[in-house]
Formats: structure tokens, C-alpha cells, sequence
């Protein structure tokens, strides 16, 4: 009941299916929590019945785009077919109106807003509905983030047998998420800084409006698009590292919970667990102490003079990735049919006991410990399921055991039995 009401924005809000920015990580927290999936696929249904009503429109901008990234993790998380006829048509629609708003750089460059970066400040601008010279590599990483997820809904839908499933959709979408990604290294990375700008003053020919500034003659280069990239894997393997450690190192932009929830994503793409549990710490500002419930920001009143409530969905980010990567368990193919164990090799957590929902009412069970002379893991996984452990680099030279057998260190272990222990020394 409480995650239904906030599925629907907060009390005082209650913006009805226009918030996915909450929908998306509520669920993802679900999925970690208590596994019912339910909800999330109601609201999928619910946005893609709003969309079509609305030409493709959405009042915040970027959620429209966030809200196929959440098909594709539920997908991931049940495996559930039975959505994707209703839903594709939608999101084809979708990626077809975000494409008039590409420029002949492949930037999102015309788009009628670029709302809802953070409540921030930026520069002097509103992060809320940014100008086009901020919000254009923002929004560009977004629509190519949908492009690669709509291309591999396609694809996977095919394999299902889903009639509307187009194998040329898919080698369309995935040949514009290319090019795009190509626009954004030749026109947003800035050599000189080391960063990606965020935008080019005047390229947009979108008119100024309420929700869309004028552009003026400055250059950003905001904490959030050097986050996509990374997460997004738009820049090179060689500079993700660098860019995440300066945008949790920068002092210009205090990112709110939620865009530290994209962050807290990112350090999970490169498998830094260790360097994003630093991040959690800033939870401490985020919690009020007199009712323990979350802060909508840091601050009861925001830097653009907004006040939060204490219900936003995206203060919970921290809870999926501790569960995500502390137990170590996600689903390596749609339903959890593989699942996917990530043993966690860091020094500061030094041991860690749960259970994770893997759908149909069953669960991993995880416990682990690290103790001086090894570190020893523990999974029991439901019957007629496979495991994919995904081994650390820092295992290369270390003496593995599987259930008592020695094994040679390889990146990836298929196991196909439902206990495991695992012993490293």
C-alpha cells in the first residue's frame, strides 16, 4: 500500500504517472526488497496508455526515456513476455518523436525542454528545465540509453515469439545509438578539461519558453552528463574512471538523491563497490532523524528555492545498490533463468548475510564473510536454476575452491547445482 501510493508522487504532490523518475528506482529498490513486481508492471502499462494519449509527451521531458529503461529492467527482473505487445508500439512511437529532436550532429538539440536534471543550480539556471546548452548531452545520453534497451526489447522479443518484433527496428536503433554516440565524442568531449561539455550555446532552434531558457555564452560541464557516459558506456573504457572520480570530487554541484542514484549506478558499472559505499555516507543528510523517513534533497529548501517533501521514491537508491552489490546477485538473463553472483572482494564491508527475490516466490540466499586467512561465500539458489559467477580481477592469483574442488580463476563460472561455498585464500 505505501509503494502504491507513492508510485503516484507524494501526498502533497500526487502527480499521477508522471513522476517515472521515482517509478524507475522504487522499482528497482522492489526487486531487492520484496520481489512483487506487480505494481511495476502496472505502471509500465499505465505510462505507455498516457503516452499514446499525449502524442509521445511527457511534462518532464527525460522520464519519457527513463521510462524504457524500466521495461527493459523489468523485463530483465521477470521475463514477462506478455507486456511487450502493448508497450513496443509505444515506445517505437517515442524514439520516432525523439528523433525530430536530433540535430545534424545527432545531438538532442531541439527538444522543447530538457526537464528534470536535479534541484540544483547550474550555473544560474535551474537544473529543473535547464537550457539547451546544458541539458542537451543530458538528454542526448538518455535517448541513446533507450535506443540500445528498444533495440534489445526488439531483439529479445523476437526470440519470444512476439509478432511485432522487428529484427530491422532493432539494427535501425542500435545504427542511430552509434551515431549519436559518435556526435556526442565529436561535438561534447572537451580534451582541454578532460570532460564532455554539456552543450554548444545557439545550436538548438527550439523557441525560449518557460520551461526552456534561452541559451547564453557559457560552457558547463555538469557532474550529471559526465555520469551518463560513464553508466551509459558512451566514453571510451579509458576515461570512466577519471570522469566518475571528478564527479564525485567536484565542489560546484551538490548532486540530491536523485541523480545519486544514476552515480551510485555508475560505480556499479565499473564494479567499484567499494568507491560508491564512500557515496551512501552522504545518506546521512538525507534521513530525518526525528521520523526516519527520506528527504526529497539534502536541504528542507533547495537551491532554487524549492521545498521537498519526505516520500520521493529516490531517496531509497541506496538500498538497491547495497543489496545489488554487497549480496551480489542480479539476473544474468530475462527471469532470473541465469542468475548472475558478483562476490564482493572490498575491504571496508567484511561480511554480509540475506535473501534476494528472484520472481516466482523464491530467493537467493547469500551469506558471506571475510575473514584474515580467506574470504568464503555461501549461496543457495532454487532448483533448476543457473549460476554465472562473475569472478574479481583481484581472484587472477588467489586459490579458489568450488564446494571443496579446486578451480582455475576464469572471469566467468557456470554452475548449474543450487548450493554453493565458495573459499578464496
Amino acid at each position: 500500500l505505501c509503494m502504491s501510493d507513492m508510485f503516484f508522487d507524494s501526498p502533497m504532490h500526487q502527480e499521477p504517472n508522471a513522476c517515472t523518475g521515482d517509478y524507475y528506482i522504487e522499482a528497482l529498490n522492489a526487486y531487492y526488497a520484496f520481489g512483487d513486481a506487480w505494481l511495476t508492471r502496472q505502471n509500465i502499462i499505465q505510462t505507455a496508455q498516457q503516452l499514446r494519449k499525449n502524442d509521445s509527451r511527457m511534462f518532464h521531458t527525460s522520464y519519457s526515456l527513463i521510462w524504457i529503461q524500466m521495461v527493459q529492467q523489468y523485463i530483465m527482473y521477470t521475463g514477462d513476455a506478455g507486456v511487450l505487445p502493448e508497450i513496443l508500439p509505444v515506445a517505437d512511437e517515442l524514439a520516432d518523436l525523439f528523433n525530430t529532436y536530433l540535430n545534424k550532429e545527432y545531438l538532442v538539440a531541439n527538444a522543447p525542454n530538457y526537464m528534470f536534471m536535479d534541484w540544483i543550480k547550474i550555473d544560474r539556471f535551474s537544473a529543473h528545465h535547464p537550457p539547451a546548452m546544458i541539458g542537451t548531452g543530458y538528454m542526448t545520453a538518455f535517448y541513446y540509453k533507450a535506443l540500445r534497451e528498444l533495440a534489445w526489447l526488439h531483439s529479445w522479443a523476437g526470440k519470444k515469439g512476439i509478432n511485432y518484433a522487428s529484427a530491422t527496428k532493432a539494427s535501425r536503433y542500435t545504427k542511430l545509438a552509434d551515431n549519436i554516440r559518435n556526435g556526442i565524442e565529436k561535438n561534447l568531449w572537451d580534451p582541454a578539461k578532460g570532460l564532455y561539455r554539456d552543450g554548444i550555446a545557439g545550436m538548438s532552434t527550439s523557441s525560449p519558453s518557460f520551461w526552456l531558457p534561452a541559451d547564453t555564452a557559457i560552457e558547463t560541464h555538469s557532474a550529471h552528463f559526465n555520469t551518463l557516459v560513464v553508466l551509459y558506456d558512451i566514453a571510451p573504457k579509458e576515461r570512466q574512471a577519471d570522469l566518475l572520480h571528478y564527479v564525485v570530487t567536484q565542489e560546484s554541484y551538490e548532486l540530491q538523491p536523485y541523480f545519486m542514484s544514476y552515480v551510485l549506478a555508475a560505480f556499479t558499472q565499473l564494479g567499484k563497490t567499494t568507491e560508491g559505499l564512500l557515496q551512501v555516507n552522504r545518506w546521512i543528510n538525507g534521513i530525518d532523524t526525528s521520523t526516519y523517513t527520506l528527504k526529497e534533497n539534502w536541504q528542507d529548501v533547495s537551491a532554487t528555492g524549492y521545498r521537498g517533501d519526505y516520500s520521493h521514491a529516490w531517496g531509497g537508491a541506496a538500498l538497491w545498490f547495497c543489496s545489488r552489490n554487497l549480496l551480489g546477485v542480479s539476473s544474468y538473463t530475462p527471469g532470473y533463468q541465469q542468475i548472475a553472483l558478483h562476490p564482493y572482494d572490498g575491504a571496508t564491508i567484511t561480511w554480509a548475510k540475506g535473501t534476494v527475490p528472484v520472481g516466482n516466490n523464491e530467493v537467493v540466499e547469500v551469506d558471506w564473510k571475510k575473514e584474515p586467512a580467506k574470504l568464503w561465500w555461501k549461496y543457495k539458489l532454487p532448483l533448476h536454476r543457473t549460476a554465472i559467477v562473475l569472478l574479481p580481477e583481484s581472484w587472477r592469483t588467489k586459490k579458489i575452491r568450488v564446494n571443496g574442488k579446486p578451480v582455475k580463476y576464469q572471469p566467468r563460472l557456470t554452475l548449474a547445482t543450487n548450493t554453493i561455498l565458495l573459499e578464496v585464500q
